[in-house]
């Protein structure tokens, strides 16, 4: 690959990288459910953004070296994280993925080098969740079930009505 080709790649991962930021931005300030701070969501993207833009930087010094390439993985996963905030179910539950696996599962097993098991865990958790999220509706249904009157009648509290 020539020198421009090098810078052309280097430039389309930082555009994707500040389309990342934007993405989550909107996800944040539009949330029904969470409402983050100014100093909140200007703490995330700050993050976000130096943990790319020095993937970028590291990755266009030594191109050999692959720490370039995993801090832009890194800024992206905190994108990522960030949708956990979204309205819709399926992309908060995707953005809420990488904090739970990293947290919960790779500690244990990828600092033993056990990255079969890692790779396992995630096709059983997707596995189970699938099921899970396309029967959601039978299954909220069951749990908010309207409970019926005691007395068997429309007037629950006087037990008869009142001609």
């Amino acid at each position: 690959m020539n020198r421009l080709a090098k810078r052309r790649v280097l430039l389309a991962w930082a555009a994707a990288s500040l389309a990342a930021a934007v993405v989550s931005l909107i996800v944040l300030l539009g949330s029904h459910h969470e409402h983050p701070g100014s100093f909140e969501v200007a703490v995330d993207l700050v993050v976000g953004l130096s943990f790319a833009a020095s993937g970028v930087i590291a990755w266009a010094r030594r191109p050999e070296n692959n720490t370039g390439r995993l801090l832009l993985v890194v800024g992206f996963t905190w994108f990522l994280g960030l949708l956990g905030a979204a309205n819709d179910a399926v992309v908060s539950t995707i953005g809420r993925l990488p904090g739970t696996w990293i947290s919960s599962y790779f500690g244990a097993h990828v600092g033993e080098q056990q990255y079969l098991y890692a790779a396992v865990f995630i096709a059983l958790v997707m596995g189970a969740c699938l099921p899970l999220y396309y029967y959601r509706e039978a299954i909220l249904r069951r749990f908010h079930r309207k409970p019926r009157p005691r007395d068997g009648g429309e007037n629950a509290v006087g037990g008869r009505q009142s001609p």
